[in-house]
């Protein structure tokens, strides 16, 4: 026993170091080794008037569907009608995944003429890109099945804004009297575009980190630069420190592709050690969520609202939140007015404005007739020590009314301001890095717990109500060998056979994929080794186990705990065996998109799923039958 408790020792260290290492910059500060901005001491300062100050929006995961039934045009309609006539961005970013392009039932993935042209009809209809900058960028359903870019099957460059111009990776430069400030956007789809479920992860070649590196270097003068796309760096699969590198004098990068993780993870923003915030927005399918943003007097201050309780909506530009603080922030020093953005599609009846719960303003005044934005004078250097809280509250003339709270304080006081892990968990980490060293870790457990149950004497384990059977499971070449064999395979031989693309089939490894004669690594391949070692295996070792044990007559009693031992291991095998048939199934729906009889042959040649189903009904069987003697 002493030995087995060696090995649990050992494994649970080496998860918990992996874990550890991968999520420790999501404790730190934001604000850790910045030094001040250079420019926070000098002006112009915020005052009264509505100069040095405009702002942009961004929404994203719009998936445009032919068949789901909670997505609606009208309410894209609206966004481009109603609410872009009421904010008046200067800009709109769309961070991918203009379409679905996913059949129905949630199957295989195809790009489909009809939501693209419903997409294209929506901009020529509204007239959106007449009233404001259309910054559309492909995301990874754009991109799904799609061979090569400008090929026929690449429908982002037929029907999409910037597409037509043939623009995947680009900058727009948009100049004012008191600077310039530059969007660039960017591309990390893998090319070729797979279908699902190998198209989740992103990477950069080496001629798009060329590109990124000169879009930096002509942007470096810009008053401020925003950098956009569709995957998180914390997806990338290639390049990831060398982009933040590269990207590290942006105030911003703006993406979205996670959603909210199921409802895990509502808000994702991060601050790299460079200083650069990344901010994930949600989405649009689901959530309807837009992002208000604006630079004033080149701070960046960020909202996130959703529809239908978007107005009046409220963005404070000065002072800027504390803990998402990019440029000269400490201007807010200096300045002689608290500053609101309140947009709104009625007139404002009141904004009020408050600090650390004391009225300061009890009615805001307009910088200009009919807004939107308000200000409210005072005296900033009575709020220099320690973090205050900022409440902003506006009222239009239906009788709507909206709050925004956020904190704000000098940078030292900043250093105060954490983010919690909830928040910075999918940004800060590296998701390559992770789960390929989960992989490898839970391939040397496998392999090394095998060779332990092969070569332990299993009277040293008799009282045990599962190391006794496993122990005497393992003695025997027919589960051994099967169950090392499946552990082998999935590790470096193909364990799936689909089509990839269409007319394309290809082999997929733990690794990545091999298809049209290249070889394309993807993270995503080593997710469902990791679920497979991780998960089911381990159900299935502990149900065998525990049936051998009852199978070779070991002494056992009819107490509460044994019976619920007994419930509960039969569960947690039937659940974990239950999702790989689930995954089985859904082998078949994604490959048969084109022809059920694809599907079904990538269902049959499926190792990871159909073998470990195989396996685990054997492992099983083992246990009933395994000789008394």
């Amino acid at each position: 026993m002493a030995s087995l408790k060696t090995i649990f020792a050992v494994i649970s260290s080496s998860l918990l170091i992996i874990v550890f290492s991968s999520v420790w910059s999501s404790y730190k500060s934001p604000v850790v080794g910045l030094p001040p901005h250079p420019l926070s001491d000098s002006g112009p300062f915020p005052g009264a008037t509505a100069d040095n100050l405009f702002w942009f929006v961004q929404i994203t995961d719009i998936h445009i569907s032919w068949y789901l039934p909670e997505h609606s045009m009208a309410d894209l309609e609206y966004f481009c009608t109603g609410v872009v006539d009421a904010i008046k961005p200067v800009a709109v970013l769309v961070t991918g995944d203009l379409t679905h392009a996913k059949a129905s039932g949630q199957g295989g993935s195809i790009q489909y003429l009809s939501e693209w042209r419903n997409y294209s009809r929506l901009l020529r209809d509204t007239k959106v890109t007449e009233k404001t900058k259309w910054l559309d960028i492909r995301g990874n359903h754009d991109a799904f099945d799609v061979p090569e870019l400008r090929s026929a099957r690449d429908m982002y460059s037929q029907f999409s804004h910037r597409g037509k111009r043939n623009e995947y990776i680009y900058q727009w430069d948009y100049r004012r009297p008191y600077g310039d400030y530059s969007f660039v956007g960017v591309d990390f789809n893998i090319r070729p575009g797979l279908r699902r479920f190998f198209n989740f992860f992103g990477m950069i070649s080496a001629r798009d980190m060329e590109r990124y590196t000169a879009m930096a270097e002509s942007s470096a003068a810009s008053n401020g630069s925003v950098w956009f796309g569709h995957h998180p760096t914390s997806v990338l699969m290639s390049r990831r420190s060398e982009l933040l590198s590269v990207m590290r004098r942006a105030a911003v990068y703006l993406c979205g592709h996670l959603h909210t993780v199921g409802g895990l993870f509502p808000r994702q923003y991060g601050q790299h050690a460079s200083g650069q915030l990344e901010l994930e927005l949600s989405d649009w399918i689901r959530h309807r969520a837009i992002r208000l943003m604006a630079f004033d007097h080149d701070v960046l201050s960020f909202s996130d609202v959703s529809l239908p309780s978007l107005f009046p909506a409220l963005l404070v530009t000065n002072p800027s939140h504390g803990l998402y603080a990019t440029g000269p922030y400490d201007r807010f020093l200096r300045s002689s007015h608290i500053r609101v953005l309140v947009f709104d599609d009625a007139p404002i009846i009141s904004v009020s404005v408050s600090v650390d719960g004391r009225a300061l303003c009890p009615r805001a005044v307009a910088a200009a007739r009919g807004g939107p934005l308000y200000v409210c004078g005072w005296d900033p250097t009575l709020y220099t020590a320690a973090t205050h809280s900022l409440t902003v509250t506006a009222t239009d003339r239906l009788n709507r009314t909206n709050s925004l709270t956020q904190p704000f304080a000098t940078l030292p006081h900043r250093l105060q301001l954490l983010h919690n892990l909830r928040s910075t968990f999918t940004i800060l980490t590296d998701f390559t890095f992770t789960i390929r060293n989960l992989f490898y870790f839970f391939l040397i457990a496998n392999i090394s717990f095998s060779v332990f149950l092969r070569r332990s004497n299993p009277v040293n384990h008799r009282t045990h109500r599962v190391l006794y059977g496993l122990t005497s499971l393992f003695k025997h070449d027919s589960v051994f060998l099967p169950y090392l064999l499946y552990i082998l395979e999935i590790a470096f031989g193909p364990y799936l056979l689909c089509e990839l693309m269409q007319d394309s089939w290809g082999l997929v490894f733990s690794t990545g994929v091999f298809v049209d004669g290249v070889f394309i690594h993807d993270t995503q391949c080593y997710v469902y080794c990791v679920a497979q070692y991780g998960i089911l295996l381990p159900s299935v070792l502990l149900a065998a186990g525990h049936v051998a044990t009852q199978r070779l007559h070991v002494p056992r009693t009819r107490k509460v705990k044994d019976l619920l031992f007994y419930a509960v291991v039969r569960f947690i095998f039937l659940l974990c065996f239950s999702l790989n048939l689930l995954c089985i199934y859904t082998t078949y729906l994604t490959f048969s998109v084109t022809s059920s009889i694809s599907g079904l042959i990538s269902a049959l040649l499926c190792p990871i799923w159909t073998g470990a189903a195989c396996l685990s009904m054997h492992i099983i069987y083992s246990a009933y039958n395994i000789p008394l003697s």
